[in-house]
């Protein structure tokens, strides 16, 4: 990170950046983790929850995230609430699935072939995700890398009103 930025972030910066990073990684990880719980909701056809709970994430981050910066927080408190309401929508799940509907886990008996299977299949997507992610994201991170961040955030802003108008259209 410190070597892709050192031009354009100051080492305060980068270490923010390094924190925000981490924080952002295991808020990944702990979703890519317990994705096959919301897959397990949507087959025990509990479609309402889940639209209640992400409607209920998104007021709730809002209403924090609003009290976060309102108190002077800076970035890193902003991406830690995200990460935290997340977390709790997360746990949630997990106590839902195990509790409510009862689902068992076995990791025991594995169809190994029909693993390597979905492996193969979901690795062409995960590809075409990434790049994805590329298209969408590298111009973002090549003003980073020869610019300041305030360059960025307006960038970034000038985007998503850009793709606000993409969903409109399609809506």
């Amino acid at each position: 990170l410190p070597s892709f930025f050192e031009t354009s972030l100051t080492e305060e910066q980068v270490t923010s950046a390094r924190t925000m990073f981490l924080i952002v990684l295991g808020n990944v990880w702990l979703t890519v983790l317990f994705n096959a719980l919301s897959a397990t909701i949507v087959a025990y056809q509990r479609f309402v929850l889940l639209r209640v709970l992400e409607m209920a994430s998104r007021i709730v981050s809002t209403l924090a995230l609003c009290a976060v910066l309102l108190a002077g927080h800076k970035a890193i408190a902003v991406v830690a609430v995200t990460a935290t309401v997340n977390a709790l929508i997360v746990i949630y799940k997990v106590v839902y699935a195990l509790v409510k509907l009862k689902v068992r886990v076995r990791l025991g008996g594995t169809p190994w072939g029909e693993v390597f299977g979905i492996l193969r299949f979901s690795s062409s997507i995960f590809i075409v995700v990434v790049v994805e992610f590329l298209y969408w994201k590298l111009d973002m991170v090549i003003l980073g890398i020869m610019l300041s961040p305030a360059v960025v955030a307006v960038y970034a802003i000038g985007m998503s009103f850009n793709k606000y108008f993409m969903s409109f259209s399609t809506a």
